[in-house]
């Protein structure tokens, strides 16, 4: 259809002088509703349309452009849009380069703002537009002319963009499933090797017990310490138990609670770990907390693979600050170390199944973190600075909410 519109114009200036003024009308009326209609289809269809001159400044972007990068084409137009763009190669692609040819590109981005789209990116050189009248001299908030632009004939280049991030995310998932099934054999595998060795040492250990009893001459701490290792032993073959349950995808079994319940015992539990380590430990709770419609032995895994982090973060001491929050929507926990933080490098990589950046780490801990709480209609929440710590954020909604986060298919 531009072509058509160029060549009407073309015919239309050379009859100009031989046109009475209601032919004249009649022409331009004709030329103003084929413009009209291809500006109509534009702007209806889902792709994207970006037209860039030759040095990546803004000609004209369609409605589903400007939705999928996040920008106002009318305050951008004349302005350089190369910082949305950064792979693309605008001089090569228009054609006015030192190269004598001219090539397409097709690329993937992934759009951070205003919302995470993967975006599939198709550029081409677009033919080249009519000369200019004049320079703009950068009126009304457009940017000043750059002289590739003012060239006669300029070039221009046509991007189009598909939002792909369904396709991928689900991509991604298919491969975390076959990932997970694999880790899920081999936790049940090891989980076996490890659960027949403990019952046997606890029950010898009960049995050394009842033997000792009856000796007068053992003192009481030695019986202390045979309750301690006991105990220990069965908190072990306990977070064997909750490990395996996490791992297989079973749906949780919902039930109005308190999570400041679940995380005070997830807490005790794990107390004497941070004692020996010299970690401080802080819950501040309001005195009432919402209930929460959770599984709270799948929310206790989920808080003892953050604070396993947490402690493995500081092994020369530190702090460690929980806070429970809540709002007519939802009730929040937040679990901030001082520990050495989570390189940049390593940061979008952290729930990757196997991705891991401890020396004795299998890289399945946070994974199971978002599975679960995800599973619960929630979110999950990071940040971290290298050298000052990490905060993880749960964020669970009110058992009387009525809408929930959608789980992933």
């Amino acid at each position: 259809m531009a072509r058509t519109t160029a060549g009407f114009l073309d015919k239309l200036v050379g009859r100009l002088e031989r046109l009475d003024p209601e032919s004249l009308q009649a022409q331009f009326t004709h030329l103003a509703r084929e413009r009209g209609l291809l500006e109509t289809v534009f702007q209806s269809i889902q792709e994207g349309v970006v037209v860039a001159s030759a040095a990546g400044r803004l000609r004209y972007a369609n409605a589903a452009a400007e939705q999928m990068l996040g920008i106002e084409s009318g305050r951008l137009r004349g302005r350089s849009i190369a910082r949305l763009f950064p792979d693309v190669d605008w001089e090569r692609l228009a054609g006015s380069g030192d190269a004598a040819w001219q090539q397409l590109s097709s690329f993937e981005m992934e759009v951070l703002a205003p919302a995470r789209r993967v975006l599939s990116v198709y550029a081409a050189p677009l033919a080249e537009e009519p000369a200019p009248r004049r320079a703009s001299s950068g009126h009304r908030g457009e940017a000043p002319a750059d002289p590739r632009d003012a060239k006669p004939g300029a070039p221009l280049v046509l991007l189009m963009l598909r939002d792909v991030t369904r396709d991928r995310d689900e991509a991604a998932e298919a491969l975390e499933s076959e990932r997970l099934n694999a880790i899920r054999g081999l936790a049940s595998s090891v989980a076996h090797e490890i659960g027949n060795p403990l019952s046997s040492l606890l029950y010898r250990l009960r049995l050394l017990r009842d033997d000792l009893a009856e000796t007068r001459t053992v003192t009481d701490q030695t019986f202390e310490d045979l309750r301690v290792a006991e105990n220990e032993i069965a908190r072990i073959d306990l977070i064997l138990k909750q490990f395996l349950g996490a791992m297989r995808p079973s749906p949780p079994v919902f039930a109005k609670d308190s999570i400041a319940r679940v995380v005070e015992e997830t807490v005790a539990v794990m107390r004497p770990e941070f004692e020996d380590r010299r970690i401080q430990v802080i819950v501040n709770r309001p005195e009432e907390v919402p209930a929460v419609s959770i599984d709270a032995n799948q929310m206790k895994q989920v808080f003892f693979n953050i604070l396993r982090n947490a402690l493995q973060a500081m092994p020369g001491g530190g702090h460690l600050a929980l806070g429970i929050e809540a709002d007519d929507r939802s009730v929040s926990v937040s679990v901030r170390d001082t520990g050495s933080g989570i390189p940049e490098a390593e940061f979008r990589r952290i729930f990757e199944p196997y991705h891991t950046t401890k020396k004795n780490g299998n890289g399945i801990g946070l994974m199971i973190v978002q599975r679960i709480v995800r599973d619960h209609g929630g979110l999950v929440e990071v940040a971290s600075k290298p050298g000052e710590g990490t905060v993880f954020r749960i964020v669970l909604p009110l058992a009387d909410r009525r809408t929930r986060l959608l789980t992933q298919a």
